[in-house]
């Protein structure tokens, strides 16, 4: 299981307790690698992963951004950074609203430690996750999140000290974005990418390939495994 909340739901699924164990994703950037924060004139916000527009939430995203414009909060941009076929769709949909200058679509890039130094939060209104790769690494680079509590989200995210928990609704989204301009601007979200660095590293360890080894080690000689059995 990628996460304890992943366990919980397929155990409820099947009204049963499930062997196994929660094994921790490997991940693309420095254990101990916290950036330095951006010194942009706006707030840079990115969406990492792969364009699925309904799992992803990038419809409520787009609809969020609409809305953010409408309050007079002009003061950001966002990158979309990523690949899929949905990406000729999402292009159409910034277009419709008229967001392209203040949204870009980036391409998948595997430079992901390189990619942070110079944006400020993720935002990742999720409608289903296991415990999202992109978040992990992103707070492991010290940047905060706006994000949806599905899944193994909540191991990593605390609400205003790791970073801001959003509904599945594009108007508490907007809010919420619009909650991390201002606390850019009273200096309060870099404190929160701090947080959110040593929070990660609380939850994942600095090898998890090593620990998935032994896990299985230990396994396989739970179950007694030998030459001719």
């Amino acid at each position: 299981f990628v996460s304890r909340a992943t366990r919980e739901e397929i155990e409820a699924n099947f009204g049963c307790s499930l062997p196994g164990e929660v094994i921790r994703n490997n991940y693309n950037v420095p254990y101990d690698g916290e950036l330095p924060w951006p010194e942009e004139p706006v707030l840079r916000m990115a969406f990492v992963g792969q364009f699925r527009i309904w799992q992803k939430g990038l419809d409520l995203l787009l609809e969020a951004l609409s809305l953010l414009r409408e309050m007079k909060s002009q003061s950001w941009k966002l990158t979309l950074l990523g690949s899929g076929e949905m990406a000729p769709r999402l292009t159409a949909e910034i277009a419709r609203r008229g967001l392209d200058g203040q949204v870009e679509i980036e391409g998948h890039r595997t430079d992901i430690h390189g990619f942070w130094k110079r944006h400020h939060v993720l935002v990742m209104p999720s409608r289903a996750e296991g415990l999202s790769l992109a978040l992990t690494e992103a707070m492991l680079c010290g940047r905060p999140a706006i994000a949806s509590l599905v899944a193994g989200t909540a191991e990593l995210l605390d609400d205003g000290v790791t970073g801001l928990a959003c509904y599945l609704d594009a108007g508490h989204l907007a809010e919420k974005m619009r909650e991390a301009i201002n606390l850019r601007s009273q200096g309060s979200l870099q404190g929160m990418g701090k947080a959110a660095a040593a929070k990660t590293r609380q939850v994942f360890p600095p090898n998890p390939e090593e620990m998935f080894l032994q896990q299985l080690e230990e396994f396989l000689a739970s179950q007694h495994c030998g030459a001719g059995k």
